[in-house]
């Protein structure tokens, strides 16, 4: 199954999903201040919404996504259940796990977020190559805002707290 190239093609790329026994994805939605986006703000928190359902009880399933860059380089896999002490066992029905990337990570480029789900050690709960999705990244945020013409080189945009004094002044 092809991936979705955009945000809003998500819908159609889980509706062509093969059926699964164990799984199916619902819904996946992406927000920023609540509201659902297309492009993603980088000073803003990006929240992201999975909704699938279980249909029978399952231990280790876990849905998650990698981000990636241009060049498909893994950057970050974040998993719903990563922090656990121990591996979970979900029973029959629906859930929605949510996650966010926080404000000031992403630099203004563009990513390729992969939505995935497994059974831990046994399958894989959608086709090898995931949900794919084009994730658009706007400047906006803390990072470099001064210098908005320069040339973005990095793979993800930390706004570090750094501190600068003056030791000592001239004359």
């Amino acid at each position: 199954a092809r991936g979705a190239d955009t945000i809003s093609g998500l819908a159609d790329a889980i509706e062509m999903l093969p059926p699964d026994p164990v799984f199916r994805f619902d819904e996946i939605i992406l927000t920023q201040d609540g509201e659902r986006i297309d492009q993603v703000d980088n000073g803003k928190p990006l929240e992201i919404s999975m909704s699938y359902r279980v249909f029978e009880e399952t231990r280790g399933l876990r849905v998650y996504f990698d981000c990636c860059d241009a060049e498909e380089t893994l950057l970050f896999r974040s998993f719903h259940d990563e922090d656990r002490d121990a591996i979970p066992t979900l029973t029959p029905g629906a859930y929605r796990s949510r996650v966010v990337i926080p404000a000031d990570l992403l630099g203004p480029t563009t990513y390729r977020l992969v939505f995935r789900a497994t059974i831990y050690n046994q399958r894989s709960l959608v086709p090898p190559n995931g949900i794919p999705v084009l994730l658009k990244v706007e400047q906006a945020g803390r990072y470099n805002r001064a210098y908005l013409g320069d040339t973005f080189r990095g793979k993800i945009a930390p706004c570090l707290d750094w501190k600068t004094e003056q030791l000592d002044a001239p004359g």
